[in-house]
């Protein structure tokens, strides 16, 4: 079995068909609008969160309708995007765009009277320079278990002369990765694009990476005790778009029949996608870390389990042995799943793990929760080159949808999600 592979690449973002309008209003103490914002992203509605890609471009336009006239220096537009610590309230700014919408051109300031509409854009960048190095920006990120979030957000600053006071108003804004697995093997890609079942292991080298054999030791009801050997393979290159399902290949060898009818069963192995996220828990204050010198350790991190594998005897293929039982299985990855990202202060990564067999009659000599065998993974937002992975879980083994973790669908061409 090849070794696993996960090097993901950017892609150019498309373009939707047709972008979703948005508008923000300010209101003056009457109740009446006297500004709008309105901005233009992939999001299927205007009422979720304004989305954008890798590589977008923020279009809009800024409209003023004053009846009074108000003394204004300039109009500028902000693109923001922050890592906060929910506790301490402590930020760190990695990207500030600006961009003058309107300046009084050389007046100390200018009063606007009537209705103005100035049309802007904001080019996002694919990347930012911290300490020398750069990185891409990290996904829009939110989850009340985490006292740490990643926030973007665009905002119109009307500058006014002293003793007045300024204005500004905005909202917040989904920014998503976009970048994609290599090529799945070919002998993969021949069983999605033909709906025929998966080739396993012993016949796709370049299909499959193996997770180091873990030993199974147990007893059986309290009374016998219980030796053996599992094999967990998932799909290769390891690196998996969200929405997608990891194919999974499970090997178990036991002498003892009993027990390996039990351990075989569909609802017995216990797989996981578990998501760490690092994070800065001590950093306070505000600060620009693109500018800053400090340091952006991350000194904590939760961790939770957001998918686990189903599983189905296999199809296909004979079991090697007597003493031997193989089982076919998928892990369905959520739509929502924020994608893998290293960055300074905050981190996201996913982990492939098998942990201690559930079956009636069966007790581990580990402890419950300790993993037998680990593969780090990688989670994208872009399909791969090629036919897309199938699902092959029958509707009675696959799992419940889990919950959304926030309203950013996105629309692209053909009307599909990634």
């Amino acid at each position: 079995m090849r070794s696993g592979s996960s090097a993901a690449e950017a892609v150019p973002s498309r373009q939707p068909v047709e972008l979703t309008e948005h508008s923000y209003d300010i209101y003056d103490n009457y109740g009446k609008p006297w500004a709008t914002l309105t901005i233009k992203s992939r999001a299927r509605s205007p009422t979720l969160l304004p989305a954008y890609y890798e590589g977008d471009s923020i279009t809009g336009t800024f409209h003023v309708h004053q009846a009074r006239s108000d003394p204004v220096k300039a109009v500028i537009l902000k693109a923001t995007g922050r890592l906060t610590n929910t506790r301490t309230g402590g930020e760190d700014i990695f990207v500030q765009l600006k961009h003058t919408v309107w300046s009084a051109s050389g007046e100390s300031t200018a009063k606007l009277k009537g209705s103005y509409s100035w049309p802007f854009y904001v080019d996002l960048p694919r990347e930012v320079r911290v300490n020398g190095a750069a990185y891409p920006l990290p996904p829009t990120f939110h989850d009340r278990d985490v006292q740490c979030t990643v926030q973007y957000d665009i905002s119109v600053h009307l500058k006014r002369g002293r003793l007045r006071m300024d204005s500004k108003f905005g909202t917040a804004i989904g920014f998503v990765p976009y970048r994609r697995p290599p090529a799945s093997s070919a002998l993969r890609q021949v069983s999605y694009l033909e709906g025929l079942p998966l080739v396993g292991p012993d016949e796709d080298d370049e299909g499959w990476t193996s997770l180091q054999p873990a030993r199974i030791s147990g007893m059986i009801f309290k009374i016998r005790p219980v030796q053996g050997i599992c094999e967990l393979w998932v799909a290769n290159p390891t690196c998996y778009t969200r929405r997608s399902a990891i194919p999974c290949f499970l090997n178990i060898r036991t002498d003892d029949r009993h027990v390996l009818d039990l351990l075989s069963s569909p609802k017995a192995p216990n797989v996981q996608l578990v998501r760490t996220v690092g994070f800065q828990a001590t950093n306070r204050g505000e600060r620009d870390i693109q500018a800053s010198a400090s340091r952006t350790m991350i000194d904590a991190t939760s961790t939770s389990v957001v998918a686990t594998a189903v599983w189905w005897p296999t199809s296909g293929h004979n079991n090697p042995s007597q003493n031997e039982r193989r089982l076919e299985g998928e892990i369905h990855l959520p739509p929502d799943l924020p994608p893998s990202c290293i960055f300074p202060g905050f981190m996201l990564s996913y982990t492939i793990e098998m942990r201690s067999f559930e079956a009636t009659g069966y007790s581990t000599t580990s402890h419950s929760t300790e993993s037998l065998a680990s593969l780090r993974v990688e989670v994208v937002t872009a399909h791969p080159t090629g036919p897309r992975a199938r699902r092959y879980a029958s509707p009675s083994y696959r799992p419940a949808t889990p919950p959304r973790s926030f309203s950013m669908d996105m629309a692209v061409r053909g009307g599909r999600t990634c």
